[in-house]
């Protein structure tokens, strides 16, 4: 009886902490949702540690460590989720995107296969293949993408992905005209489910440009060898094939798109921007792990070119890189991408023309104030790539090493619309692809014109 009845209390207690721990993991998903994702890390991993065997919590912690660039952590814990749940698509869709990161291609394009043999409807799955296969040959799945009743067992949003993957195939089939109605129709889809973010986006840079005028007076603080490299610019700029070349420095730390910087700077509103150098302490003081492992922390955050005077101005030993390429190509590839998260404006040519045309004058102030930036031309660098990344590598300061002239080497992850295209040799067959999109960038085109410093284009 003594023996059954300890049994029973162990047994309830056992129940009381499983409770709590699912009570948790309720909690984090919450956090999770409302983009709280350090309480949810933290929180998910709580969890972990109480040992709760979840396939839930597998999954969400596995994409928190996806966004955050952990890859081969994500990787494991999304396996785990497939374990407990193997017939969860979604399971299988987030292995697929993190090995296409990762670099594993053929084994991500084996995975969203074996999603179609689940699923023959899974819209991202269609769209996620097209991302991978450049070949022209009309594969047995492709087939399924262009059959109009197949398009119209789908909702909206699955709609959107299967005119997206369209435009993906006509353009590599250089059916640049079935592929401009695609990509419209995908993105005449995506406006009508999401709204634009271009106020948000220009007021926040009105915002801090004005802010400058505070801090400007500030001495900038350079020594040689930059601790830290932000990469800025447009999205589709460029910038994962610069990121590629830096981070192949095996004393770089890659912390991909961080919120580092907007976090700070909302810390620091907070506080009421009295000392400009709290703003310094709050960012070191979210970077201190990744300093004491690294020489040089490479951040690739493309809108901290909002942020380009407080960097420069705030961070000790900071260097910013601006990359840029022609206009109309920069603006055809965003209007073409089917981005993740964020940049709600790139459906609409007007609204990405009007956040390019911001984000071009707030640099061009910004060079003109400070001489920590430097600026990169992606059309050269592609063009004679040689010439291009010995000039960066002398001006970050470092000893030559013919690594940098094989970025396609590079073993790092990256989660980006590029990630398939670093794998590669630089190329440069999308240099002034805009014009096959002509009739499709009237708008963007009339405004570009008008643009001394971009009349080259139309020469």
């Amino acid at each position: 009886m003594g023996k059954d009845f300890k049994k029973l209390i162990s047994y309830q207690k056992s129940n009381k902490k499983d409770a709590q721990v699912e009570n948790l993991l309720r909690k984090s998903i919450e956090f999770h949702m409302k983009g709280n994702i350090k309480e949810a890390k933290e929180n998910y991993e709580i969890c972990l540690k109480q040992k709760l065997n979840n396939p839930i919590l597998y999954s969400n912690y596995s994409l928190i460590l996806r966004d955050l660039g952990e890859f081969e952590d994500a990787e494991k814990y999304i396996r785990n989720a497939i374990k407990l749940d193997p017939k969860n698509i979604s399971y299988f869709y987030n292995l697929g995107i993190i090995l296409k990161g990762i670099g594993k291609l053929a084994e991500a394009k084996k995975t969203f296969l074996k999603i179609l043999g689940i699923n023959s409807y899974h819209a991202k799955t269609y769209f996620a293949l097209t991302t991978l296969n450049s070949k022209k040959e009309k594969i047995s799945w492709q087939k399924n993408l262009f059959r109009e009743e197949f398009l119209d067992k789908h909702n909206n949003e699955g709609k959107m992905f299967l005119y997206f993957a369209r435009s993906n195939i006509l353009h590599n089939d250089k059916n640049y005209k079935q592929s401009s109605i695609a990509i419209r129709n995908a993105n005449k889809i995506k406006r009508s489910l999401q709204k634009s973010n271009l106020t948000e986006l220009i007021n926040k840079s009105d915002l801090l440009k004005n802010k400058y005028k505070i801090y400007s007076q500030l001495e900038t603080i350079v020594n040689n060898p930059y601790k830290f490299i932000f990469i800025v610019g447009m999205p589709r700029c460029g910038s994962t094939l610069l990121e590629a070349i830096i981070s192949m420095n095996k004393n770089i730390y890659k912390s991909g798109e961080t919120t580092f910087i907007d976090e700070s700077y909302l810390e620091f509103r907070k506080k009421g921007e009295k000392n400009m150098h709290i703003f310094k302490n709050i960012f070191l003081g979210k970077i201190k792990n990744k300093l004491k492992n690294s020489d040089i922390i490479l951040d690739k955050s493309l809108y901290n070119y909002q942020f380009a005077g407080l960097i420069s101005k705030l961070i000790p030993n900071a260097l910013i890189i601006h990359i840029v390429r022609n206009p109309l190509d920069n603006i055809l590839s965003i209007y073409r991408t089917n981005f993740a998260n964020g940049n709600q404006y790139t459906s609409s040519l007007e609204d990405i023309v009007k956040v390019y045309l911001d984000h071009d004058q707030k640099m061009d102030f910004y060079k003109n104030s400070v001489r920590n930036i430097i600026e990169i031309n992606y059309d050269l660098l592609v063009k004679n790539p040689e010439k291009e990344i010995r000039n960066l590598i002398e001006n970050l300061k470092w000893e030559w090493d013919d690594i940098y002239l094989n970025q396609q080497k590079n073993k790092r992850a990256f989660l980006t619309a590029s990630n398939v295209q670093i794998r590669s040799p630089i190329y440069t067959s999308s240099i002034n692809g805009w014009i096959n999109y002509r009739d499709e960038l009237d708008y963007p085109i009339k405004i570009i014109k008008k643009i001394k410093k971009f009349k080259y284009i139309f020469n």
